[in-house]
């Protein structure tokens, strides 16, 4: 039983905390193993799937090069992400070109050469950045602080690089930000409020925006559908603008990378 909603989660697929199965005169009945995360679970517990129909669309209208090697690589290091956070009990969601990929062609675009993961800034925790170390994937940025347009990103052995967006509620809204690191410019990036799924993708359980086309029209327009190689995360997206600049005395705490002015030592695991 398939809701046609595309935009609404798959009906009757719940992932849940485990059941126990007692008898009561015989009867079976399965009884959640812990109640109260139970109750906290089922808020967000339905399912999406990838729309296998909407990609082999997009497989035949457009000529897409063949990107397994990439797309091998990209899984394991979801996969790699994925446990490091689930470890920790961070809820993380696909954000940016992975979601797009992943709601549009069921898959990864080999072009966009990174993964990308929202989690919220009230989740944050600094167990991540030794947890991902100790899961192969080492910090290679970390602009601003969890209070303000934070971002982390770790890279795999073969250089791929993780993209992890801290989101910010703001009653109706929600947002990330973005830092350019040469000239200390944030930049802001509005979503409507959005509830969270969860998919099984790739042999991998992650959350995603429930409704996935609203949230992928704020961040690619209504041409989303259509693939676009050349971007510019500074004005490409609709839902962009500049929201200031870091002050240069603060460089060296917020603005640090492998090729910044200031680079990660004491950050690193």
């Amino acid at each position: 039983n398939t809701n046609t909603n595309t935009n609404a989660p798959t009906a009757n697929i719940h992932l849940l905390p485990p059941f126990a199965t007692h008898k009561i005169k015989s009867l079976p009945l399965s009884i959640p193993t812990r109640v109260e995360e139970f109750e906290l679970a089922w808020e967000h517990s339905a399912v999406r799937l990838c729309d296998h129909e909407r990609a082999t669309r997009f497989y035949t209208t457009f000529n897409i090069p063949d990107s397994e090697p990439f797309n091998a690589q990209a899984r394991t290091l979801v996969q790699q992400a994925a446990t490091a956070l689930h470890s920790l009990g961070v809820p993380f969601w696909l954000s940016s070109g992975t979601l797009l990929g992943w709601y549009r062609q069921c898959g990864f675009i080999g072009y966009s050469k990174d993964v990308d993961f929202g989690i919220y800034a009230a989740d944050y925790s600094p167990d991540i950045i030794p947890t991902m170390a100790a899961h192969g994937l080492q910090l290679s940025h970390w602009f601003g602080h969890p209070e303000d347009t934070f971002e982390l990103s770790f890279k795999t052995v073969d250089g791929l690089k993780l993209d992890i967006f801290f989101f910010y509620r703001e009653g109706a809204h929600t947002w990330n930000g973005g830092t350019q690191a040469r000239t200390g410019k944030k930049f802001k990036y509005t979503f409507d409020a959005f509830d969270l799924c969860w998919t099984i993708w790739e042999g991998i359980k992650a959350r995603v925006p429930c409704d996935t086309e609203r949230y992928l029209r704020s961040n690619y327009g209504d041409e989303w559908a259509t693939p676009v190689t050349s971007w510019d995360w500074k004005r490409s997206p609709p839902n962009v603008v500049e929201n200031g600049v870091w002050p240069r005395e603060q460089w060296s705490e917020l603005i640090r990378c492998d090729n910044c002015m200031y680079g990660l030592d004491g950050l690193r695991q």
